[in-house]
């Protein structure tokens, strides 16, 4: 639904962000399908305009109403669960839940 670019110390990080009503099923291919977009544009922008490619690492943050269950929770924690598919780092979260993005740059 939207992407986020946020410098962090000496990396950036590229926040692909899912919406979803529901459960969030299949949310993670579509970030993944963002992270290609993000990747290609970013590849553009180097050789276009010169930009110096710096650290840069990509990570999704899926946003649902669904209730908690063992697959998808969407229990607000004061620890972050990250997944992993194919390298790409994801969690999920509660939509409406304030989201400090420092707290998923450290872990």
């Amino acid at each position: 639904d939207y992407v986020i670019f946020y410098p962090h110390d000496k990396k950036l990080f590229i926040f692909l962000c899912e919406l979803k009503s529901g459960k969030p099923d299949g949310a993670v291919s579509q970030v993944k399908a963002t992270e290609l977009l993000i990747r290609y544009i970013i590849q553009l922008a180097c050789r276009q305009l010169g930009y110096i490619q710096r650290d840069i690492e990509y990570r999704a943050l899926i946003f649902s109403t669904s209730p908690n269950n063992e697959r998808f929770s969407t229990k607000v924690n004061t620890k972050v669960k990250w997944r992993e598919d194919d390298k790409l780092k994801f969690c999920h979260l509660k939509a409406g839940e304030v989201c400090d993005l420092r707290r998923y740059c450290c872990e």
